[in-house]
């Protein structure tokens, strides 16, 4: 089926069906699409140098058809449930975004030291910084040895 959405196409290795009207033209679509119509393709297709599925091999697929009725019953839940994950999507998306944010806004509580209480004892970051400094300072430095070549 070539959607409205689509109104110019190029396309290759192209096999035009034109269904009977016994077949419902969407559900002809969901049903190439299946798993099944996939590895029929892929199964009955012909050539030697290049392989392809060809009018041929078309006309031989086996489709099991319901009844109209019935093809037109599926494209509707088949599209309730395309919409479905649509929306359960966009929900991912929207809650990744919130995580991320949530994610940031942690980070950055937790560089201002505001996501436990803070002991009014205990030193500033800055003083502590300072004494480490100066012990390094203080500190004599070790020598280095260099290796012995044998």
């Amino acid at each position: 089926m070539i959607p409205e959405s689509l109104p110019v196409a190029n396309c290759s290795d192209l096999v035009i069906a034109r269904p009977s009207e016994k077949l419902n033209p969407w559900f002809g679509c969901i049903y190439m699409n299946s798993e099944v119509a996939q590895r029929n393709v892929a199964e009955n297709q012909v050539g030697v140098a290049q392989q392809h599925f060809n009018v041929g091999s078309m006309k031989k697929m086996p489709i099991n058809l319901p009844p109209l009725a019935e093809q037109i019953e599926i494209v509707h839940r088949v599209e309730q449930l395309f919409a479905f994950a649509d929306q359960l999507e966009a929900r991912v998306k929207a809650a990744q975004v919130r995580v991320d944010r949530l994610t940031q806004s942690i980070l950055a509580k937790a560089f201002r030291g505001e996501l436990v209480p803070q002991d009014p004892n205990d030193e500033p970051a800055s003083l502590l910084l300072e004494r480490i400094k100066a012990q390094r300072t203080a500190a004599p430095k070790a020598k280095r040895r260099s290796k012995a070549l044998p």
